[in-house]
């Protein structure tokens, strides 16, 4: 999807909800990497994680990025970007989400344990957890239900502070080829799940 000349915009994840886009034009792209001119007086780092904003068949999209390294040329810097995963919808949820806060279905983020899953779908999901994490931020996450355990990588899409003082960090699952991990098998098992109980309560089963 993207290619030499495409307009891109990067984002460098925080712990604040609001972003700030970076224009760029991508000048080479392959499967794996891409090389970006980024706009006057924008500086990046190497291993740095962003979020790449661009716009396809009308639609705007988003990405989990890493900056591989940075390269001074004549014309100005350079970027290399590995995207990672799948490009999304920066627009609205592709997907319908179940809440799951009366499921007691948990989840471990990162290396934090126990964390309240409140809403899935085949996609995604979200938490209440302590954190830290910043948006755009991919990270090592588990699910668990009926005696199984999902895992896999996800990326930091969303965080909001609720009036309980709690945080909810909403994620998109990472699906990278040949990547380990069944993250996006247990968020379809899940989703299911949760959506048949949810039915046979309204039928008063």
């Amino acid at each position: 999807m993207l290619r030499k000349d495409l307009e891109v915009f990067m984002n460098v994840p925080s712990s604040s909800s609001q972003r700030t886009l970076h224009p760029g034009i991508v000048v080479d792209a392959s499967d794996q990497t891409i090389t970006v001119r980024p706009g006057q007086g924008i500086g990046f780092q190497p291993a740095q994680r962003i979020r790449l904003y661009y716009e396809i068949k009308r639609e705007f999209m988003q990405q989990a990025a890493v900056v591989d390294a940075t390269l001074e040329t004549d014309e100005g810097p350079i970027l290399a970007i590995r995207p990672e995963g799948t490009p999304v919808s920066a627009e609205s949820r592709q997907c319908y989400r179940v809440s799951t806060v009366f499921s007691s279905h948990t989840a471990t983020v990162a290396d934090e344990p126990g964390c309240m899953l409140t809403d899935v779908s085949v996609t995604g999901f979200s938490v209440i957890a302590a954190g830290p994490l910043a948006q755009g931020e991919v990270v090592r996450v588990a699910l668990g239900h009926d005696r199984a355990t999902f895992s896999g990588r996800a990326c930091v899409q969303s965080i909001k502070q609720l009036p309980s003082g709690q945080t909810r960090f909403g994620f998109h699952c990472v699906q990278d080829k040949g990547a380990a991990g069944n993250l996006p098998q247990g968020l379809q098992t899940i989703s299911m799940a949760v959506q048949r109980e949810q039915l046979r309560r309204l039928a008063g089963a």
